[in-house]
């Protein structure tokens, strides 16, 4: 029976929507997964070749950065007559979706129905981006000065990610120094995961500017980073006259344009600058790496790391590394035959089960997997013990909303039989005490 009293907030997770409409928006979101895929090609072409596009929000196909394809689906929705006919009150999360009502006719939504949500500015994401960037340069250039080595050949460089909120954590490729064959000719490239902890920041530079690490601040300017900031900050008006093609019979520009000057991914967008204008540097300083290495999940430093390297050393050969299982619902994680055209991918991508392989080559025939080790699990073989204390492993995606209806779930069964053992992995980009309705009580070490 539908409900004739609706109340639908556009804005919270699609979990939490109304039963009728979630129904309805999950089974379109299975229904329009390629077809949008395709389309987002087909706006792309314009910008084939323009790196700026590819780290906006629009073309990461992201659902955990970017909500194009969610308006997608709502609107979408919006065209059902018999669900629309249902909702009492709509809530919007700003007035580009009452624009787009009223040029389009094929919606028949009154606006007493309608209701906006408080705009969201990102101003401090710009301002924390910038101050935090530039404490790392600073850190940097106290603790290790720029290699004085030219003609650097043949060697290997591996891009990972540094979490220093307590002690360096290589969340990408842990263990791999030590297992490393030419340990001499291999540096690494660190992104510093954002976070306020200064004086930990401060320590672990100091320990990796002892190892061979190549910090990409040591070869920018500061005119180049402040350039870089200022070209981040205000490149979304190179896309401000484009018309783009229609979807689903409706024009969805202006929310396309409003994802691009949006600030809300400033922080990785400027990261990415930075390493491109780094990579170029590294050929002025006539390093030619044989072998580029680095996590690919297909976000913004993952496709400057492999874009750059294409560009400007065509002839070195690159590796990505995924060291996760397919998630569906993150279509980013699959490269496509655009971005492939781009120069974003990888020549080799590294799965570590072959059991994904195929679903990896959703959208793009053309790439090249290979199968290697799960770096982050080898310890697993070194003190594995045989238990049948817990009889489930439920391991969570980081996606905020998701993992807390997992834990409402969890409680639910738990309140049926108290006898359940369940062993509960958090995500490691989301600590478990984020999320709202865990109870460290139910759940113990």
């Amino acid at each position: 029976i539908v409900n004739n009293q609706l109340i639908w907030d556009t804005t919270l997770d699609p979990l939490d929507y109304p039963r009728e409409i979630r129904e309805e928006f999950f089974k379109k979101s299975f229904f329009y997964r390629k077809k949008f895929v395709s389309w987002l090609g087909i706006i792309s072409k314009d910008y084939i070749n323009n790196f700026d596009w590819w780290i906006k929000l629009p073309s990461s196909r992201d659902p955990f950065k970017s909500n194009l394809y969610k308006n997608v689906i709502i609107f979408s929705i919006l065209q059902n007559k018999k669900i629309l006919k249902n909702v009492k009150i709509i809530y919007f999360e700003n007035k580009n979706f009452v624009e787009i009502i009223r040029n389009n006719k094929i919606f028949q939504l009154s606006y007493t129905k309608i209701r906006l949500k408080s705009k969201i500015y990102y101003l401090n994401s710009f301002i924390n981006s910038i101050i935090f960037s530039f404490i790392v340069l600073i850190f940097v250039r106290f603790f290790k000065k720029k290699s004085k080595k030219k003609d650097l050949k043949d060697f290997i460089l591996v891009n990972n990610y540094i979490d220093t909120k307590l002690n360096v954590k290589d969340h990408v490729f842990s263990g791999l120094k030590k297992n490393l064959k030419d340990k001499k000719n291999t540096f690494f490239v660190p992104n510093f995961l954002f976070n306020r902890n200064l004086i930990n920041l401060f320590k672990n530079i100091k320990n990796l500017s002892k190892e061979n690490y190549l910090f990409k601040e040591n070869y920018i300017s500061l005119s180049e980073f402040i350039y870089s900031a200022f070209d981040t900050f205000f490149n979304y008006r190179q896309f401000k006259v484009k018309k783009f093609r229609k979807f689903i019979k409706v024009d969805f520009s202006l929310l396309i344009f409003s994802e691009l000057k949006s600030k809300k991914n400033f922080f990785t967008e400027f990261q990415s600058k930075l390493l491109l204008k780094f990579i170029e540097k590294l050929k002025i300083n006539k390093f030619y790496p044989a072998k580029i290495i680095g996590r690919f999940e297909n976000q913004n430093i993952d496709r400057a790391w492999f874009y750059g390297f294409k560009t400007f050393f065509p002839k070195t050969k690159s590796i990505g590394y995924q060291d996760f299982l397919y998630y569906p619902h993150l279509p980013n994680q699959s490269p496509t035959n655009y971005e492939f055209k781009a120069n974003l991918i990888p020549d080799k991508i590294v799965m570590t089960s072959k059991s994904f392989i195929k679903n990896r080559r959703e959208f793009c025939k053309n790439i090249k997997i290979i199968l290697g080790p799960s770096l982050n699990k080898q310890k697993i073989f070194k003190s594995s013990k045989m238990s049948t204390n817990y009889k489930f492993v439920i391991a969570l995606c980081g996606i905020k909303a998701l993992d807390e209806k997992m834990i409402s779930w969890l409680y639910f069964l738990i309140n049926k039989d108290d006898s359940l053992r369940i062993y509960l992995k958090p995500h490691p980009i989301l600590p478990i005490h984020k999320l709202r309705n865990f109870d460290i009580k139910i759940f113990k070490d």
